[in-house]
């Protein structure tokens, strides 16, 4: 794991129906001027904390050109 990373937990009670995530909306009040912003689906936690095991196919990355930053927080960016 990268020591930037940032995760979102969510329980899903009943693990044989599972859920859909078609998209996740984020808000950036900086980006770097390079480097990708990552996003990807974690089957499991371990103990509370993500595993390394992501769902395959589902990490989608942004270039700064696709981010927009806004320190106010009102603008989003979706990761679809």
């Amino acid at each position: 794991w990268n020591d930037g990373a940032i995760a979102q937990v969510i329980n899903v009670p009943n693990e044989g129906t599972g859920i859909f995530a078609k998209s996740a909306t984020c808000y950036f009040t900086a980006k770097d001027a390079a480097l990708p912003v990552h996003a990807k689906l974690v089957r499991m936690t371990e103990n509370g904390v993500p595993s390394r095991n992501a769902v395959p196919g589902s990490m989608v990355s942004l270039m700064p050109a696709d981010i927009t930053a806004d320190v106010t927080g009102h603008t989003s960016v979706d990761f679809v």
